[in-house]
């Protein structure tokens, strides 16, 4: 469509080191909102399940 803009997003998880590095992982690069969206809250919903299953 001509005259519109397209928003692209990345989610990531950037992880700083004691030792000065840093590691980054990629879950979504340059996808839509409604698709990075669905992988914040799939990474939410594991980040949770983990924490439930460690504590």
């Amino acid at each position: 469509m001509k005259g519109y803009a397209t928003y692209r997003y990345t989610f990531y998880k950037r992880t700083y080191l004691p030792n000065g590095k840093k590691r980054e992982k990629v879950y979504a690069e340059n996808v839509s909102a409604s698709k990075v969206l669905h992988k914040v809250a799939s990474f939410l919903d594991y980040v949770n399940e983990r924490s439930k299953a460690s504590g």
